[in-house]
Parts: structure tokens; sequence; C-alpha cells
């Protein structure tokens, strides 16, 4: 296949080269198509020994990294890509897609904010922002950013349904507020629209990460 010959181009490469860093890290970012992290993993470190300022090779190993779920480290290297490469879009989109993973939705929230700064138009950076304001409970928020998300992409239908589920856990808790319904009753109601939904109401578009490649710029 067009993976298997181009695998066998790089590892010449690498034995004409072995200090050409875009050859290892064509390499790890073929490996991953191949679904062989492990290995990926060994290249893109090499790569990384070679030159530990490159922004890309750091992404690449991010990406490894989420595959073999060691997600502090891939975290860490998106985060590596992100201080290399300020203007580096995909590289915060991921990072906060990860940290979202985490758990660490505040700082989540602030990569996919830098993301969609340097990308206005990035329809799944507003959607995935939706999804963590949702967790942190700000819903306004969260709203806004689902209705960019579906302006930005016509038929998106997840941030559709996600938008749907927002503005009715706000009439809820509005309900809460006004002392319209009692408490109990309102978190029976909203109990009962997460089961129904079968999906946690806040769930993350996939697949969510990119793997970004640079060529080599010559032959060898």
């Amino acid at each position: 296949c067009l993976l298997s010959r181009g695998l066998g181009d790089v590892y010449k490469r690498q034995i004409f080269n072995p200090r050409h860093i875009e050859a290892y890290n064509f390499l790890g970012f073929i490996l991953q198509k191949l679904n062989k992290f492990e290995e990926s993993e060994i290249s893109l470190k090499k790569a990384i020994t070679l030159n530990p300022q490159h922004a890309v090779v750091h992404f690449n190993l991010g990406f490894t990294m989420e595959k073999l779920l060691r997600l502090d480290e891939a975290a860490s290297n998106y985060k590596k890509a992100t201080l290399l490469n300020p203007d580096f879009t995909l590289a915060y989109y991921n990072l906060g897609n990860t940290l979202e993973k985490l758990n660490r939705l505040n700082e989540a929230e602030s990569s996919h904010k830098k993301a969609i700064e340097l990308k206005n138009n990035f329809a799944e950076s507003y959607f995935n922002l939706g999804n963590i304001q949702g967790k942190l409970n700000n819903l306004n928020e969260a709203e806004s950013s689902y209705k960019k998300a579906i302006n930005l992409k016509e038929g998106y239908k997840e941030a559709t349904d996600n938008l749907k589920y927002t503005l009715i856990l706000k009439k809820l808790l509005s309900k809460i507020n006004k002392k319209e319904i009692n408490k109990n009753n309102i978190i029976n109601q909203i109990n009962n629209l997460s089961n129904e939904r079968l999906l946690n109401p806040f769930i993350t578009n996939r697949p969510v990460s990119y793997t970004h490649l640079t060529l080599p710029t010559k032959r060898i």
C-alpha cells in the first residue's frame, strides 16, 4: 500500500542520513497512520533529540501520546508546541481537548479560546468550547459558542443537539430560581432528559485531534 511504500522510503532516508529530523518526523506520522503508536513514539522522540525546538514534532508526539492514553504527556507536548510556535492553531485545539479529558476545564477553555483567536471560523473549536462551558455551568456562554459553531458549519447536528439541550436546561433552571417548580422535580426532569439522549449532554465531537505533517524538503 501507499503507506507501506512511504515507510520504506523514510527508512532509506534515515539510513543515508541518520540526522534527518524530518525523516524521523515523517516516519512517526506514517506509523501513526498504521496504528503503530509505540514505534511512532520512538521515532518522534529521536527527532526531538536532534532538534528539541521543533514545534511540529512535539505536536505529533502529543497525538501519539494521546492514542497511547498517556494524556498528561500528550498535554505536555501540545503545550510545548504552542510555546515553540505561538501561532500553532491546531496545537491549541488539541491541547484544549486533551485538557478537557483530564478535567482541567478552565485551562481547556483558555486553550480553545486561543485557537479561536487564531482562527475565528474554527467551528469544531467553538463546539468543544461550548462543551467545556457547559461542564463549567456557564450555560449562556455555552449557548453562544454552539450558535457560532452552527453558523460556521452548515448542518452541524452535534452542535444543534447540544444547543437544544442547553436551552431546555436553562429554562428548567430558571424555573427553579423563580420557584415555579419543585427542585427535586426539576432534577428528575434533567435526569430524564439526559437518559433520553443516551449521551453525555456535553459530548465532544470526534475525531478531535489532527496530525500535522511537515514533509521532507529534499530527497537524499
